[in-house]
């Protein structure tokens, strides 16, 4: 009997994990009240994309109520990440036996099979929501806690954010399946495809929320077709510097990508999406001085072909050098040549001899194949010549072809490298 007292008087150890993709912030402080007054949170966790200013509100909570953050980017349009590592935590805390109950704070109903399998095991399931979120906890036999109540806080940050005096939104691509009787999948189609407005402005993103009153129409000329990746070809301004990390952070793409960058000679008919910004990689990158043909790719195939050692593809340089009265002399540029076109050793590797011609008296053109980084500096280095500037005119077979410093266009189809 006296161990039976100390089993039923510990308070509960209980998990606490938020979808905060799906349940405002506005509430936070009300449901970790509660969740206090049930037993003692021992893990608490907030799952999202906290990169994106749709969790702005929650960022202060974070701190202030001591939930970890738990970040999941989108890595494909129209799959939540952060409810599957959502889920794959709590099975992890099950399995573990780490905790007496689970907390699940969402207005969505997706977690409806995560709390039958905790009750399954015999452990308390309580979930946090609105009056209208909560049917399918109530359905699914979970201890539901309605927060559809607001202390000071909650009012003042809710009416900032416009979400406490309405209805939770809902995802655009639930809405719009719902609105035209298509499946989810086809919805997300069209949205990341760029079909969709909201209030007369497009939105790419399927995992976004809208209102009830919100207006979301699908474009007349819409067309369901899967997301293909695209190639970008950039003309690099000397002097910018690329991120050191395997693909081009997203907020970056956004800038140097822009609508008004584009190319106005580009003619490979691509519409433009926000999802061609995401997950570009960089391909034979150019140092910070050059500038220049640069292609950053989402299509595995594109940067095997421009990569492939067996295979190499030829750069075409275009190199300005600093006045030199030497220069001036036949004798002296021919030398330059022959010492261009020897066999060269660089950081290690035997690598192709370059083909060198004067294009004028201070201008020489370079076509070597499989350049590596640094490696033009250093056959101007041997044949005695100081670089003014560098500048990498072709790639294989796609060329600047009078694309501006600073513009970018696609990759046409029919295009090879």
């Amino acid at each position: 009997m006296q161990q039976e007292n100390t089993v039923f008087t510990r308070p509960l150890r209980l998990g606490l994990l938020v979808d905060a993709e799906s349940f405002s912030g506005a509430h936070a402080p009300r449901m970790l009240t509660r969740v206090k007054q049930l037993g003692r949170p021992i893990i608490r966790r907030a799952y999202g994309d906290w990169t994106t200013s749709q969790l702005a509100l929650w960022k202060g909570a974070l701190h202030t109520l001591a939930i970890r953050p738990c970040q999941q980017f989108h890595y494909r349009h129209g799959r939540n990440a952060s409810d599957a590592a959502l889920i794959m935590d709590a099975m992890e805390m099950l399995h573990e036996r780490r905790v007496d109950g689970l907390c699940l704070a969402s207005t969505d109903s997706d977690f409806t099979g995560l709390a039958a399998r905790y009750q399954e095991a015999g452990l308390l399931v309580f979930g946090f929501g609105t009056s209208n979120a909560a049917a399918p906890f109530k359905e699914s036999g979970v201890r539901c806690v309605l927060l559809s109540g607001h202390t000071r806080r909650a009012r003042r940050v809710g009416a900032m954010t416009e979400a406490s005096t309405r209805p939770e939104p809902q995802r655009l691509a639930k809405r719009l399946a719902a609105q035209i009787s298509c499946s989810r999948r086809d919805a997300e189609l069209y949205i990341a495809g760029g079909w969709v407005r909201v209030d007369g402005a497009v939105v790419e993103e399927p995992m976004a929320r809208v209102r009830d009153e919100q207006a979301v129409v699908l474009d007349s000329q819409a067309r369901l077709e899967p997301l293909v990746p695209v190639t970008l070809v950039w003309h690099k301004p000397a002097g910018q510097a690329l991120p050191e990390e395997p693909f081009l952070p997203d907020e970056i793409a956004v800038r140097w990508f822009a609508s008004g960058a584009r190319s106005q000679g580009d003619r490979s008919g691509v519409r433009p999406l926000k999802a061609h910004g995401h997950k570009l990689l960089p391909v034979s990158p150019l140092e910070v001085l050059a500038s220049g043909l640069m292609v950053f790719t989402q299509n595995p195939g594109v940067a095997r072909k421009i990569t492939d050692a067996s295979s190499p593809l030829e750069h075409e340089w275009l190199v300005e050098v600093q006045d030199d009265p030497e220069l001036d002399d036949g004798a002296r540029r021919e030398a330059v040549l022959q010492s261009l076109g020897k066999a060269l050793f660089f950081d290690g590797w035997a690598v192709p001899a370059a083909r060198a011609s004067w294009q004028s008296e201070r201008r020489l053109r370079l076509a070597i194949k499989g350049t590596l980084p640094g490696q033009v500096a250093h056959l101007a280095e041997r044949a005695g010549l100081r670089l003014a500037s560098v500048r990498r005119q072709r790639l294989g077979r796609i060329g600047l072809d009078g694309l501006p410093s600073g513009q970018w266009r696609y990759l046409a189809a029919h295009e090879r490298f």
